[in-house]
């Protein structure tokens, strides 16, 4: 019986798998199809990832990623590889929407679209700069054969984070950090190139606003009317006339 209900199980699993797929006509790829599936979102945030990803729109990946944080890096993967030519502004948008995962999100589209690590990872750095040292380790991972100017790229848009980036680039490459800084120093002019069009990308990306709720309004105090009837006070002193006695 046991074995009935597990079997019973994966193919409700599967068949969950396979709706996910061909409802969003197989535009998913597999890692990103198994995570949505996994966060049991509705048919209607499925189709809002299939369309974002078949237009690139940066601002519908934002809203998507900052809804679901923990979709963002294969979001940007997924996208950047579809557009590669704006995988920079693609990481930028969603950073901007889950910046708590920009060395992430940076790897994940380096990772895609490798040619453009070093304007991806100065980039990310633009919008998230006091994460520049693990950004530029995340992506030098992703990339090390673009250690180099990845490095350059960082340290251009985020001169006064330098130091740690090349010690971070260091430890995450197992190297030292005279090698590192010899290494950016020798791809200086393709770490400016990047960061120049890193940069470019950034200011035509559109910021997405995000609105934090704040508290519920206060329900003003309701004051019921006295309907009471009151009765005149009558003096004594008076008589109906309106004369003293």
């Amino acid at each position: 019986m046991k074995t009935r209900s597990l079997l019973l199980a994966l193919v409700a699993s599967a068949l969950s798998s396979f709706a996910i797929a061909a409802d969003s006509g197989s535009a998913l790829p597999s890692q990103l199809a198994a995570q949505l599936q996994a966060a049991n979102v509705s048919q209607e945030v499925v189709n809002q990832v299939t369309a974002a990803l078949q237009s690139g729109d940066t601002t519908a990946l934002a809203q998507i990623a900052a809804a679901n944080p923990t979709l963002a890096p294969s979001l940007v993967s997924a996208a950047a590889a579809a557009h590669p030519a704006t995988a920079a502004s693609i990481a930028v948008a969603v950073t901007r929407a889950v910046p708590a995962q920009a060395a992430a999100i940076a790897s994940a589209a380096a990772q895609a679209v490798p040619t453009q690590a070093a304007t991806i990872a100065a980039a990310v750095v633009v919008v998230a700069p006091t994460q520049a040292a693990a950004v530029a380790a995340a992506v030098v991972t992703a990339v090390p054969s673009q250690s180099g100017a990845i490095t350059a790229a960082v340290t251009t848009v985020a001169p006064t984070a330098a130091d740690s980036v090349i010690n971070a680039v260091a430890t995450a490459t197992n190297t030292s950090s005279d090698t590192v800084r010899s290494d950016a120093t020798a791809n200086a002019a393709a770490g400016q190139a990047a960061a120049s069009t890193a940069t470019q990308a950034v200011a035509s990306t559109p910021a997405v606003e995000t609105v934090t709720p704040g508290p519920a309004p206060e329900t003003p105090a309701t004051t019921t009317p006295n309907t009471t009837p009151t009765s005149p006070v009558i003096d004594p002193t008076v008589s109906p006339s309106g004369t003293n006695p």
